[in-house]
């Protein structure tokens, strides 16, 4: 199991190492050295082109995506909307109070903001997990091949 955790951080860095190539190569405007291939705003073009294809062919799939995207707003929404945010109290107050006390009473006495914000990280993340494993979960086979033939990484993720 060790070296299955190991295999998986050296594929991942190579991925990531890859990636950041490519990136370098659109932003610097380098060539490909074995291939020709089209710029990088054509092939992300035809990226988009092929991903908007993959989306809309099947409507029950796109809809479903949809409202589960539409449902965490609408939970997220919930959670956000009695939000209330409640400062310390006056110094004068707190010098006041005894000293033990003295540090708690300059602490906010209400904050929802932070745990607000918690959730709708939570909320982002799993929306992103859905999108993405519909996305990325089936591709690995056609993004290598595509791959092989010099299309540039970041083109391919980015339209996805």
């Amino acid at each position: 199991m060790c070296l299955d955790i190991k295999m998986w951080f050296i594929k991942a860095g190579a991925y990531i190492a890859q990636a950041a190539d490519d990136v370098v190569a659109v932003v610097t405007g380098r060539e490909d050295p074995v291939r020709n291939t089209c710029h990088a705003g054509w092939q992300f073009l035809y990226c988009v082109q092929r991903a908007a294809q993959q989306v809309f062919r099947d409507r029950n799939t796109f809809i479903s995506d949809q409202m589960i995207h539409f449902f965490i707003g609408v939970f997220i929404s919930l959670v956000a909307s009695a939000l209330e945010f409640v400062g310390p109290n006056m110094n004068q107050i707190c010098d006041a109070s005894p000293v033990a006390l003295q540090t708690i009473c300059r602490v906010n006495i209400m904050d929802g903001y932070a745990f607000t914000g918690n959730f709708v990280m939570f909320g982002l993340t799993f929306a992103g997990i859905s999108a993405g494993l519909g996305t990325f979960g089936d591709e690995k086979v056609v993004y290598w091949r595509e791959a092989s033939t010099g299309l540039i990484t970041a083109c391919y993720v980015i339209a996805k």
